[in-house]
């Protein structure tokens, strides 16, 4: 709280004041001297009652009152000052604290705005100089209510619309940690529509919240970048972020029974080979394209009673246009492979020669070793990839890495390999293993 709130002041301490000056105006036991006593300044010579500027100390000795009176009441320009140190100075109507005055707290608080019965009512500013708290804007019978700005010790600030003290409505904030939020809030409480970006990683979060938590229909996307995911949310979370990255291959025809059986006779393929293979004869084949694709995954399970196929065409119509789609994450391709590290000179070789990881241009129309592209829709595309043999270059096997590099984010997805073999048309070909030459 910026006051104290058993403060014997605002609509507690009004009705205090006004109750003890009727006591006192109604006390006809108490002696002319005791009232001239605690009261000092003008008097009308006719009704006897106080009017123009006195001094008034009240019987509760916590009170003390200098200013204007009018017909006996304090009207006008006053200052009521109180024995912990803090007072009261502004304008008085018929007793009462109305219109603009300043009221100041013991604590290092103070009050600077308009003031009705005794409590902060309009526009007014509230500071706790000792701790940086503030409030500025509209107030409702000593309540926040209406257009403000608050900024909180811990430095959080609220600025928009604001109901019996809380946040409430739309508002913009920036909390202690950084954190920016412009949207909806039910008091004080993020919920509803809104926009909340991350100063730890760069990230925004645009769409619904229910009690602080991303739930709903959203876009999450980098500030500085071009990364951008937009589906559901549950419980804070992305419900079906991509999980896996893979390598695509348009599907071949099914080869003839008679091709498979006379395939088998050559023996089985080499253990371990990698599925995602390309091969490219030089100066033969087309250029090179590869497309990779980022896809959520869930965990493998058995139905047993899928769902016949008009159902699963009132799924699918049911989904439409709530498919979670995610664009702007990063690949970066590179090319290289495993060679026998070179020897020293004078040195010579000792058993196996260790291997080094070698790495080589993977673009050589754009002189590139590293080529970065960005996902449309979860697609990766490269096109127009060709190679050339030289002295640098030579024909063999060589593998492609493509590794996700998308910057902010913290759910990279898994590397892929991709086996790329270069032949030179002018070599004659490597007698396949278990072949005689």
């Amino acid at each position: 709280m910026l006051a104290p709130e058993d403060e014997p002041f605002d609509g507690e301490g009004s009705r205090i004041l006004e109750e003890e000056e009727e006591d006192e105006d109604n006390r006809e036991h108490l002696e002319q001297k005791e009232k001239k006593d605690r009261y000092v300044g003008g008097i009308d010579p006719v009704t006897g009652l106080r009017v123009g500027k006195g001094i008034y100390k009240y019987s509760n000795p916590y009170f003390t009152y200098e200013g204007e009176w009018v017909d006996g009441k304090k009207h006008g320009q006053g200052k009521l000052l109180f024995a912990d140190g803090g007072f009261f100075e502004g304008t008085f109507e018929e007793g009462q604290i109305n219109g603009y005055g300043i009221r100041v707290w013991p604590n290092g608080c103070e009050y600077k705005g308009d003031w009705k019965k005794g409590e902060k009512h309009g526009h007014g500013t509230l500071e706790n100089h000792e701790t940086g708290e503030s409030y500025v804007g509209d107030w409702n019978m000593n309540l926040r209510h209406g257009g403000g700005k608050w900024t909180k010790p811990s430095k959080e600030v609220i600025d928009g619309e604001f109901k019996y003290h809380f946040p409430q409505g739309h508002v913009s904030m920036r909390l202690s940690n950084g954190d920016l939020y412009d949207g909806n809030v039910e008091k004080g409480i993020i919920h509803g529509q809104g926009k909340y970006c991350y100063l730890s990683t760069s990230m925004c979060y645009e769409g619904e919240f229910v009690e602080a938590k991303r739930q709903g229909l959203g876009k999450f996307y980098a500030m500085k970048g071009v990364y951008v995911y937009e589906g559901r949310f549950e419980d804070d979370k992305q419900t079906k972020i991509p999980n896996q990255l893979l390598y695509y291959q348009e599907p071949k025809e099914e080869e003839p029974e008679d091709k498979k059986k006379k395939d088998n006779k050559k023996g089985e393929p080499e253990e371990d080979e990698n599925p995602n293979k390309i091969v490219y004869e030089v100066g033969v084949s087309d250029p090179i394209r590869i497309e990779l694709r980022s896809v959520f995954q869930g965990e493998d399970y058995e139905d047993d009673t899928p769902p016949d196929e008009e159902e699963l065409k009132k799924q699918a119509a049911s989904k439409k246009g709530q498919d979670e789609e995610e664009s702007g994450r990063a690949v970066s391709f590179s090319l290289g492979r495993f060679e026998d590290k070179p020897l020293e000179e004078g040195q010579e070789q000792e058993g196996e020669p260790e291997k080094i990881w070698a790495e080589y241009k993977f673009s050589q129309s754009e002189d590139l070793t590293r080529v970065e592209v960005l996902s449309k829709e979860g697609i990766f595309v490269i096109e127009g990839l060709t190679y050339n043999i030289s002295e640098e270059f030579k024909a063999g096997k060589y593998e492609i890495l493509a590794k996700d590099v998308t910057p902010f984010i913290d759910n990279h997805l898994n590397e892929v390999k991709i086996s790329l073999e270069i032949i030179d048309p002018e070599e004659p070909p490597v007698p396949a293993k278990g072949k005689k030459k």
